[in-house]
């Protein structure tokens, strides 16, 4: 049958359905937006947000979504990505720094400062020392938080009385330069350790 109305055919409501959200984008979006905020308003609030269960899935997913924006825009597979990185690394695996202040970080840009006891930031980038494991500034104990302190302000020491090489080793999964940090009186690990501020890592957090 031919409608000779002139007028078009009623198009079905389904046609102009509006798509779906898709709940893992809408879950993204939010989750760093209020990282953003977080870290805007509070240092203090920021870095819990960075060690709480929470941020580190939200870093872990803003980090794989990041990959997946390269690899599309590159065209090259994981393997070459990572080929890529690992020549980046070995071109720039050691710094050797001048003698500056590292102060605690507080709520304004991160330079040069330090987060705890194991990160901090160098001309922007942020480092954790691969081999300890210092306790967190919000810590499960009052005792933690205490030593936690104590180690934060001890990398602050070891890092402004001298210069020191930066001896990369790659990244972690949260996108934090993994390195060891060597100076004159020693790897800051080490010291670290030795004074009783940080253990050994053994390749994963501990209560």
């Amino acid at each position: 049958m031919t409608d000779t109305s002139g007028q078009p055919w009623p198009i079905r409501s389904q046609d102009y359905e509006t798509p779906r959200r898709n709940p893992v984008t809408v879950w993204l979006v939010a989750s760093i937006a209020v990282s953003a905020a977080l870290g805007f308003f509070s240092a203090e609030i920021g870095n819990a947000f960075e060690n709480s269960r929470f941020g580190h899935r939200t870093i872990v997913v803003v980090n794989r979504v990041s990959a997946d924006i390269q690899r599309r825009i590159t065209g090259k597979t994981p393997a070459q990505m990572q080929a890529d990185a690992s020549d980046r690394d070995i071109l720039t695996a050691s710094l050797r720094t001048t003698a500056r202040e590292f102060p605690v970080c507080g709520s304004g840009k991160r330079l040069n400062c330090v987060v705890d006891g194991d990160t901090f930031w160098f001309n922007g980038e942020k480092i954790r020392i691969a081999s300890i494991d210092a306790p967190e500034l919000r810590g499960q104990c009052r005792q933690e938080k205490k030593l936690a302190e104590r180690a934060t302000q001890r990398l602050s020491e070891i890092l402004s009385r001298q210069a020191f090489t930066v001896q990369r080793s790659g990244l972690d999964r949260y996108g934090r330069t993994l390195a060891s940090i060597e100076g004159s009186s020693g790897e800051a690990g080490a010291i670290l350790v030795h004074e009783g501020l940080a253990r050994p890592w053994s390749g994963r957090k501990e209560v």
